[in-house]
């Protein structure tokens, strides 16, 4: 079965005698080749996508996943084009069938692993800083007030360390509008709750599905947080020391993302969810927040 060939890649063949290293990169390509197969197949055929929802295919992925984000490989572009494809096959599985959300929801690890993906402080750039020496010019003020007369003109230069804005790399960006669109997915599905077709009675049971899929997600506080972090994030004031950055800097698609995604788990949710998400804004200031940025722009 094609489901077979998702793993993580640990295990070598014990009778390959290709030797352990290419092994071990003939398998990973096979299994990368399997993922992006099932992809295709979920996305062309409803009844495919089940097949892989009851197969197992959301824990195959994501330990596929989870290996190649936290493992020795770190966040290389290789390990996290691995990671996106992961998380397309999982997207698209869950749009095709409404039942994978409640597969998905019901899987606390998955779930766990979920939130990782979105934790800012994984960028590359944030957890190993890279330390760039620029030339600083020194401008003499008999030189600015005599700057007619270049023969006598010198400048005067120094070295100093500057670490850049620890920006999300776009692969890292890829990963985490994923992520986030996956969030989206499973609470909204294939949007098949809006056909005009449907009767009243089937509208009112897919709002009640979709008010309990935006209460477990928002069960979650910590990635109520992770998501109110990333689409309010605020950059430090400029100069500042690099240990002002609490995490990497998203970029603006990934914030704005985050705000859609926030707004889809509160659009016509329930009250208990409804006071989760307002118990985590009053308790982490994020009113103050959103003044801020209302004020300054950033």
């Amino acid at each position: 079965r094609i489901l077979d060939l998702l793993s993580s890649g640990s295990n070598v063949n014990d009778n390959d005698n290709t030797g352990t290293s290419m092994g071990m990169g003939m398998e990973e390509s096979i299994r990368n080749e399997a993922i992006l197969l099932c992809t295709t197949l979920a996305r062309t055929n409803a009844g495919s996508a089940r097949l892989l929802i009851f197969g197992e295919a959301y824990d195959k992925v994501f330990d596929i996943a989870n290996s190649e984000f936290r493992g020795g490989a770190g966040t290389s572009a290789g390990s996290m084009a691995v990671v996106g494809d992961c998380l397309k096959l999982a997207v698209e599985m869950t749009r095709q069938d409404s039942m994978g959300s409640e597969v998905f929801l019901g899987n606390k690890v998955l779930i766990d692993i979920l939130v990782g993906f979105l934790d800012l402080r994984s960028g590359s750039l944030f957890r190993n800083p890279v330390v760039q020496q620029v030339n600083m010019e020194e401008d003499d003020l008999d030189d600015i007030l005599n700057d007619d007369d270049d023969s006598k003109k010198e400048d005067t230069k120094k070295e100093e360390d500057v670490h850049p804005v620890p920006y999300l790399t776009e692969e890292e960006s890829g990963v985490t509008l994923l992520a986030l669109e996956l969030i989206r997915v499973l609470v909204l599905g294939d949007g098949s709750e809006s056909d005009s077709n449907s009767n009243s009675e089937s509208d009112s049971d897919e709002s009640d599905k979709k008010k309990s899929r935006q209460a477990s997600i928002l069960s979650h506080t910590h990635l109520q947080n992770l998501l109110i972090d990333m689409g309010l994030y605020t950059l430090p004031p400029p100069s500042s020391p690099f240990s002002a950055y609490v995490s990497a800097v998203p970029t603006l698609a990934v914030q704005l993302s985050a705000l859609d995604v926030i707004s889809t788990l509160t659009h016509n949710c329930d009250t208990t969810g409804t006071y989760q998400l307002q118990e985590t804004i009053l308790q982490n200031g994020i009113l103050d927040r959103l003044n801020y940025m209302v004020c300054t722009g950033d």
